[in-house]
């Protein structure tokens, strides 16, 4: 079975099924469908959870012993496991000899990036489309967005006017946890009758004192120090850490792109095919020149990393390994007080 992510709640009403894999490139999306199986699963009496993270040093034995040992306490498992950008033949295989063990106090739950249109012809994927779910959060467009902060607003009690509701759609394009959390602060406070332009106006002033986008504006012209200033910002105001990681991953996969393409073609043609606007010439230029591709892949490797400490795969400090990889793709080592 294949759905998107708007249809979720409506399956999961319906029917339970052993397996859910949920992929895209959208970080908000995906979390909150994952959220969602979670919820109803264990609303169903399947307590005990267990995560796995998926890479090129994947053992099947390890999944197998995942689906066959149960505690004391509980006799419903669900295992949710986080694919990285590679698949690795050995869990696909692996993954559908779980699924033939048909056991209804078992669940699969897996989160990956989207999955290439080579991907889903594979037999494994068809193999596993016969017995569970694809759901398939896709981003959200730009024409699009409005629609989507008024239907979020509206849960929220939020309702916006028109020329508000475009000026914050404008400031999160690209964004949805910045929407989010756009739209929670709002709803913090009284709203009698639909948010004006000027309020927008006001809360975007206050909310640009530091964000996201100067912190990795200034990471990638190597200003450690402003940087590091920007950050202890954003950590008082609980700026969220994903968000942060997300902007941050995302630059370093453009210079990665960047460096790898350029050795055919200018980079000015590249700015232009991957929308480097002339305000952030200089600053992508500089970072260029900085940090090599060798390097923008071990940032991006310890990025992934730091992504499963938040999530809670890896037990270490994602605070402080967030600051150490702001300091290194800034250019120095952790040492500013």
């Amino acid at each position: 079975m294949k759905i998107s992510d708007t249809a979720l709640s409506r399956q999961l009403n319906q029917a339970l099924l052993p397996a859910y894999w949920v992929s895209g490139d959208e970080p908000l999306l995906i979390q909150e469908s994952v959220d969602l199986i979670n919820q109803r699963f264990k609303q169903e009496g399947y307590t005990e959870k267990h995560i796995l993270s998926i890479d090129s040093n994947f053992k099947a034995e390890e999944l197998f012993e995942l689906t066959q040992n149960y505690s004391l306490f509980s006799e419903k498992k669900r295992i949710e496991l986080q694919l990285q950008d590679k698949v690795p033949e050995a869990f696909t295989s692996t993954l559908n000899e779980c699924l033939k063990q048909t056991d209804l106090n078992l669940v699969f739950i897996i989160r990956s990036n989207k999955l290439s249109a080579s991907q889903v012809k594979t037999k494994w994927y068809t193999a596993f489309e016969k017995i569970g779910c694809h759901i398939s959060a896709w981003p959200i467009e730009a024409n699009q967005l409005p629609g989507w902060l008024m239907q979020r607003g509206k849960k929220l009690g939020l309702t916006f006017d028109t020329d508000a509701l475009n000026a914050l759609a404008e400031t999160c394009e690209g964004n949805l946890l910045a929407a989010k959390q756009a739209l929670d602060k709002l709803s913090l406070f009284k709203h009698d009758k639909p948010i004006s332009l000027e309020e927008v106006l006001a809360f975007q002033a206050d909310e640009s004192r530091y964000n996201v986008f100067q912190l990795t504006s200034v990471c990638l012209m190597g200003d450690a120090k402003k940087a590091w200033h920007i950050l202890k910002s954003l950590e008082a105001e609980n700026t969220e850490a994903t968000i942060i990681l997300w902007s941050l991953t995302k630059e370093l996969r453009l210079l990665a792109t960047l460096h790898s393409e350029s050795r055919g073609q200018s980079v000015e043609s590249l700015f232009k095919r991957y929308q480097v606007w002339d305000k952030r010439i200089p600053e992508v230029k500089r970072a260029l020149s900085r940090l090599n591709y060798e390097t923008c892949l071990d940032l991006i490797q310890a990025a992934s990393q730091i992504d499963k400490m938040i999530k809670g795969v890896i037990r270490e400090d994602a605070s402080e390994a967030l600051r150490h990889l702001i300091m290194r793709i800034a250019g120095t080592k952790l040492t500013i007080a």
